[in-house]
């Protein structure tokens, strides 16, 4: 009988030997499986919508005289990295002046409108830039009320003129000729 104890005793032994690496094994298992990790670096860019303008002008020595001209050219250069739609406002900083300049002639590729704004009908695309807005400033030899325009209004040229603008993403915009509509539907609400 002392045979048969020793005998059950190191089976009980194998036994609870056998469940213990069991559990062992399987917590061991369950504990890798579940607390496996691995990562990845997502490298993820955002696009820009950015302008510039280019203005050349150079403020002539002495103020024009009336009925004379002032060279000005005036551009926008997409500098972003997404293609863009323009418009831009002509602003004057004083009344007086304002009078005392022609209405702008823009190149054909601008289209005013009632809201103040000048439109680009084509999209730029980066590193490209507008045509020409304006070319020059022409000044008036009176004022609408018949008075003649006073030089020393024409002086105030060279910082009078404010030339402000904006830019829109133009989503999915490859190239190519889009209608003056399209233009003007990217802008509205803004």
């Amino acid at each position: 009988m002392k045979e048969n104890r020793k005998s059950t005793r190191a089976l009980i032994a194998a036994v609870i030997g056998a469940i213990v690496a069991t559990v062992l094994t399987g917590t061991g298992l369950t504990l890798a499986y579940l607390t496996d990790s691995d990562s990845e670096d997502n490298i993820m860019t955002v696009g820009e919508t950015v302008i510039e303008i280019d203005e050349d002008f150079d403020p002539p020595p002495t103020p024009p005289a009336p009925g004379e001209a002032v060279t000005k050219v005036v551009r926008i250069r997409n500098t972003g990295n997404l293609p863009c739609t323009v418009r831009a406002r002509l602003l004057f900083e004083d009344y007086v002046l304002k009078n005392a300049v022609e209405p702008f002639e823009t190149g054909s590729s601008w289209l005013y409108q009632p809201d103040g704004f000048y439109y680009y009908l084509t999209p730029l695309m980066p590193g490209e830039e507008t045509e020409p807005l304006i070319s020059e400033i022409r000044f008036r030899t009176e004022y609408g009320s018949g008075e003649r325009v006073k030089e020393e209004d024409l002086a105030k040229i060279d910082s009078g003129l404010i030339v402000y603008s904006e830019a829109l993403e133009y989503p999915g915009y490859k190239g190519g000729d889009i209608g003056e509509d399209d233009i003007l539907e990217n802008w509205r609400g803004y």
